[in-house]
Order: structure tokens, then sequence, then C-alpha cells
């Protein structure tokens, strides 16, 4: 099986509503759900040492939106904003502790093995 190439684009293409009307139309029906995954993808990412985090990848096109880790903070920034904007502020509270959990992570943890208890 071959795997397929991506195009990376930048994710603020994908999430600032101000630059383009067709992203805020969307953010307006779909916003809760999709910033509060792409937030706890990023905490994920940022708490386990991630390189990077792919926040947006369309079956039908060849380019995926990536959130490299340097850029981590700001974009639960602009995640933090989106709900403030919408008071949404049990989120925002949120976003303040994955910030901080990124923010107060000392070592990278790198291929951490997870092993399962069965009792």
């Amino acid at each position: 099986m071959k795997s397929r190439a991506f195009t990376t684009i930048d994710w603020r293409k994908y999430l600032d509503p101000n630059e383009n009307p067709r992203v805020k139309r969307f953010l307006d029906t779909r916003g809760f759900e999709v910033m509060n995954q792409i937030s706890q993808n990023i905490h994920k990412g940022g708490t386990l040492g991630w390189d990077e985090v792919a926040i947006l990848v369309h079956p039908n096109a060849a380019a995926i939106s990536l959130v490299p880790e340097t850029e981590y903070i700001e974009a639960l920034d602009h995640c933090l904003e989106w709900f403030k904007n919408n008071e949404e502020y049990e989120m925002c509270a949120k976003m303040v502790t994955y910030k901080n959990d990124i923010l107060n992570r000392t070592t990278k943890i790198k291929n951490r093995k997870v092993t399962k208890k069965l009792i």
C-alpha cells in the first residue's frame, strides 16, 4: 500500500474567522466542537512531547494542517479567545489549565510505553 503525500497548510488559515467568511460561518455552526477537539489534541501533544499535531485532514484533499510544538501556546490562545468571545467560560478555564500543563512540562516524554493491567 502506498502512503499519500500531503501538502501542509498553516493552521491559522482554517481557524481565523477574521480572514475568511467561510471559516466564520463554519465556526458559527461547529466552533465549539472544533475548538474543543483541537485544544484537547494540542494538550495531549504538548504533554506527551509530540513535535506537531495534525488538526485538519480532509479525505478528499491532499492537504493537512499542522500545529508545530513551538506554536502550541499560540493555538491554545486562539482557542481561548474564541471561547471567550462566545462566553464559554468553563472552556476558558480549561484552556488556561491546558496552557499551564504544557508550560510546566519539564522534560519531553518520547516513546513512552503504555502498559495495560487486566486486573
